[in-house]
C-alpha cells in the first residue's frame, strides 16, 4: 500500500452537485478554524505555563543562598524562556497556516458559486502563509523580557560573587 503526501492537491471536478462541494469545503473551513482556536489556546496556556516556572524559578533563585545554584537557576530560567518561545513561535506559525487556507477556502467557494462548471484544485494546508508570522509578537517580547531579566540578573549576581572574593 502507498500513501499520498501529507498535503496533497485536493481536486473538484467539474461533475457532480455544488451543494456537496461547497459543503466539503465548508467542512474544511470549519476544521481550519478549529485548528485556530486549538492553537491559540496552546500558546495561552505555555504562556500560563512560562509565567509560572519563571516565578517558581525565581523564587528558587532568591531563597537559595548558595551563589553558584543561583547563578545556574538564572541562566536556567533564561534557557527555559527560549524553550517555551520556540514552542510559542512553532504554534504561532500553524496559526497562520491555517488562517491562509481558511482565505484559499473562501476563494473556492466563491470560484465554485461563480464558476461551477470548472474543475478547482487547491490544498489543505496553505504552507506559504507561514511566511507571514511576526518573529518579534507581543508574546515573543514577553519571553524575551523574561529570559533578558533572569540573564542580567544571574550577570549581576555573578559579578557580585566576583567582587567578594
Amino acid at each position: 500500500m502507498e500513501f499520498r503526501p501529507k498535503n496533497d492537491p485536493i481536486i473538484l471536478t467539474a461533475s457532480g452537485d455544488i451543494a456537496e462541494k461547497i459543503a466539503f469545503v465548508r467542512n474544511l473551513y470549519d476544521k481550519a478554524h478549529d485548528k485556530i482556536n486549538h492553537f491559540d489556546r496552546l500558546r495561552q496556556q505555555i504562556l500560563n505555563y512560562a509565567l509560572v516556572v519563571f516565578s517558581a524559578l525565581l523564587v528558587f533563585v532568591m531563597k537559595t543562598e548558595d551563589a553558584s545554584l543561583q547563578i545556574l537557576g538564572c541562566f536556567g530560567i533564561a534557557g527555559v524562556m527560549g524553550i517555551f518561545r520556540y514552542l510559542d513561535h512553532r504554534y504561532h506559525t500553524s496559526t497562520h497556516g491555517f488562517a491562509g487556507s481558511m482565505i484559499i477556502f473562501s476563494h473556492v467557494i466563491a470560484h465554485l458559486v461563480n464558476d461551477p462548471k470548472e474543475e478547482v484544485t487547491f490544498l489543505q494546508y496553505h504552507t506559504p502563509s507561514e511566511k507571514t508570522v511576526q518573529q518579534c509578537s507581543l508574546q515573543t517580547k514577553i519571553y524575551c523580557a523574561l529570559g533578558l531579566s533572569a540573564f542580567v540578573l544571574g550577570t549581576v549576581i555573578c559579578v557580585g560573587e566576583m567582587v567578594r572574593r
